[in-house]
């Protein structure tokens, strides 16, 4: 497939979307200004960070100094899976990390995609989806995949098809869906891109799904990825 700046590929069936994160600067213990979860001492938080601490939990990477003190996102000395999954919520956009480590509100490319969605199902008179928090984890970790392993398919080289990575993770289903897209920047206009390819747009309205994950990725070229996950279980 000829790529050209906004692509959408044909669906299967279900929707999953994936947020960017950011955090605030924290004084670090030494009192110089450091970056809260920035593990890669980039100056930025973004899949490098998340990747890195995954690593750092399954033992095949060290954190010493800096990184340790960074990669600490509840600020109690430790740095575990608390900590890990508190990133993986900042990568989804469910919360925004300030100095201390506490999180707070932040409004989400997910839930904003989920208003559209159900803004297009109730006009079709379809049920509204629930966002799920499960589903948003899966879609980010394939747009993740989609750009750590260069491609753009519905079968990922390392979750298999969107079936597979479902049973892969113990997500029971019985419809699953995939959309995919890549080069729209905001959330309207990837859901306007969606909605006007028939493959997609019948993905959104199918009466079958209840939830939704939602996820957004950005290559390091600044090109946004994007996977909705749809699912019944």
């Amino acid at each position: 497939m000829k790529r050209t700046k906004k692509v959408l590929l044909p669906t299967l069936a279900a929707l999953l979307l994936l947020s960017a994160c950011f955090a605030a600067l924290p004084a670090g213990a030494s009192g110089e200004p450091t970056l809260l979860g920035d593990v890669s001492l980039d100056g930025t938080v973004d899949s490098a960070d998340y990747l890195l601490l995954k690593r750092a939990m399954l033992g095949t990477f060290t954190l010493d100094g800096m990184r340790r003190q960074n990669a600490d996102l509840t600020q109690d000395g430790t740095v575990d899976s608390t900590d890990y999954l508190l990133l993986k919520r900042v990568m989804l956009g469910t919360f925004t990390l300030t100095g201390g480590g506490q999180s707070a509100p932040a409004k989400t490319d997910a839930e904003e995609v989920l208003r559209l969605v159900n803004e297009n199902r109730a006009a079709d008179g379809k049920a509204a989806l629930t966002l799920s928090d499960r589903l948003c984890e899966l879609a980010l970790l394939k747009a993740q995949d989609m750009i750590l392993n260069d491609y753009f398919d519905h079968v990922s080289p390392t979750y298999g098809s969107p079936g597979d990575m479902l049973e892969r993770f113990g997500v029971p289903y019985t419809a699953v869906g995939e959309n995919i897209a890549y080069g729209f920047v905001t959330p309207a206009d990837v859901m306007d891109g969606w909605m006007n390819s028939p493959g997609h747009r019948a993905n959104i309205l199918d009466a079958h799904f209840t939830e939704l994950g939602v996820a957004k990725a950005v290559a390091p070229n600044g090109r946004c990825y994007w996977v909705q996950i749809f699912r019944h279980p």
